[in-house]
Order: structure tokens, then C-alpha cells, then sequence
């Protein structure tokens, strides 16, 4: 039954667009990049504290996949990772799952992934921190969720190729916009609710940040 269950969630993450295939997020990468470039920050243009304080609530998104969040996925993918540590990183996040046996907490296994053109993080330009994107992903192929079966800690350059085969599932996404001058984050209902997460049908169940000039 779980090999079953595994290969219905892998089936469904390749042929659903909610799930996400990251070829397509690179269909309108140029494109995005010569008509949006006031939306990509540049190196050291960081908001002040002022108008983080001005700005402290997030904008929550759980509509289906769409072509904004295919251009904010490919602007994610061409930013390098940040320059602070840990860019890449796992916690196990608290969740309560429905499998079959009731409502029950559950472990899940969840890796973040900061990018950003960003070079500064000290002094003045601490604010950067809150600059570029963060993706969340569920390993899609690990039915216990522990150890970790994809390598990113050894291979973060395969993050776009995981997505595409199917070895992880984009959760939840992030970024800041300089413009409107607000922190966004979209998060995947509809995988949510395949893997059977109990809370968050609506909106992630994975913890904003404290600060106002981070991300994650």
C-alpha cells in the first residue's frame, strides 16, 4: 500500500501543474527578467528599517499554480544561493497528518533553500536578509522521512532537476517585493492536501519568521 501511495504522489507531481515542473518555470525567464528587472533587487539595494516596520504583515497566496508564481519560481531558480549560512538547511517541521489511521502528528521532513543576489549582511545593510527568495520542499519519494534521501547538502545545484523528476514537491515559496515593498509567500494547497496534511488546507502551516528582515 505505501509503495502504491508513493507512486501515486510521484504520478500526480509529473502530471499536475500545481505540483509544479520546473521546465516550465524557465519558459518565461528571459522574458521576465527584460519586462520585470525594477522587481529583481539589485546587489546592496536593501529596504530601510523604517519601511520594514512599516510593512511587517505577509501576503498569503494559495491560489493554483499560475504564470506569477511560474516567473517568481524561475527567478528563484536563477539567483545563487545566499552568501549566509546555512542557504541550505532541513528541520523536521511538526504537522498533523491523516493516513489511514486517524489524525495523528507527524515529523515531516522539510528542506529550505535561500537564494539571493544579495552581498552585504552587515552593519547597514543587515536588511538584505530579507532580499531574494526561499523555497520549501517535501522529499516526495521518502515515505518515513528520515534520513534524508536526496543529497543537498552535497548537491544543492540539483535542486531544479529534484523538482523535475519528481524527488521533491515545492511546498512553499517566498520572496520580497521592493516595489510594493512587502514579504509574500505562496503555499501549496494542493499538495498539502495530497499527503494528507491536516492543517493548512488554506494557508502554510510551516512558521513565519519573527524578524521582519528575514525570509526564513
Amino acid at each position: 500500500m505505501i509503495k502504491n501511495l508513493t507512486l501515486m504522489f510521484a504520478l500526480f507531481f509529473i502530471w499536475n501543474p500545481c505540483f509544479v515542473n520546473a521546465d516550465s518555470a524557465f519558459t518565461d525567464l528571459v522574458k521576465f527578467h527584460n519586462a520585470s528587472n525594477t522587481i529583481i533587487p539589485l546587489p546592496g539595494n536593501c529596504p530601510k528599517t523604517d519601511v520594514l516596520d512599516n510593512n511587517k504583515e505577509w501576503i498569503e497566496h494559495a491560489e493554483v499554480w499560475n504564470k506569477k508564481m511560474r516567473n517568481i519560481l524561475a527567478m528563484h531558480f536563477s539567483l545563487p544561493f545566499a552568501p549566509v549560512k546555512p542557504s541550505v538547511f532541513f528541520t523536521h517541521f511538526p504537522v498533523k497528518v491523516d493516513r489511514g489511521m486517524g489524525i495523528a502528528p507527524w515529523s515531516e521532513l522539510v528542506w529550505t533553500i535561500y537564494r539571493s543576489n544579495q552581498t552585504k549582511y552587515h552593519g547597514k545593510s543587515n536588511n538584505c536578509h530579507v532580499m531574494g527568495t526561499v523555497a520549501y520542499y517535501i522529499e516526495m519519494r521518502n515515505k518515513n522521512g528520515w534520513p534524508p534521501k536526496v543529497q543537498f547538502l552535497n548537491q544543492p545545484k540539483s535542486e531544479k532537476q529534484w523538482l523535475r523528476n519528481g524527488e521533491i514537491g515545492l511546498i512553499e515559496l517566498r520572496w520580497y517585493d521592493p516595489v510594493r515593498k512587502r514579504r509574500h509567500r505562496w503555499f501549496n494547497r494542493q499538495l498539502a492536501l495530497s499527503i494528507h496534511w491536516v492543517k493548512g488546507n488554506n494557508f502554510s502551516p510551516i512558521s513565519l519568521p519573527r524578524a521582519i528582515n528575514t525570509l526564513y
